[in-house]
């Protein structure tokens, strides 16, 4: 008798199956960490619902982002450049942040500066 074993990785969220080079997604909210398996699609999805939220939100600085996951420095330089925007001030799509706007993010309290 033969036996065979499949194991499969789910998105946590809707069950679809995950491809195999998908990570878990973490974030922390009041002090507690949680990690997520999902599709890129709703990973996504979960990024462009926190952007606005994290747009407001106090930063500890950039300096500390080294600790950071790859998704949560994504979600950081996404809320960066949304300020960026809503602020006038010119960013790329993608690639590096300017010093000049990571600057005046910084220092302007980018959570409460909405020009």
């Amino acid at each position: 008798m033969a036996l065979e074993q499949v194991f499969r990785r789910l998105d946590d969220l809707d069950g679809s199956e995950l491809d195999l080079d998908s990570t878990p997604v973490s974030f922390a909210l009041e002090g507690v960490q949680y990690s997520i398996d999902l599709t890129r699609t709703n990973a996504d999805k979960l990024r462009e619902a926190l952007a606005p939220f994290i747009a407001a939100a106090r930063t500890e600085g950039l300096e500390q982002a080294r600790h950071l996951t790859r998704s949560q420095r994504t979600m950081k330089r996404r809320a960066i450049r949304e300020w960026a925007r809503e602020n006038n001030l010119e960013v790329s799509d993608r690639g590096r942040i300017s010093d000049a706007v990571l600057d005046a993010y910084a220092s302007q309290g980018a959570h409460r500066t909405r020009s």
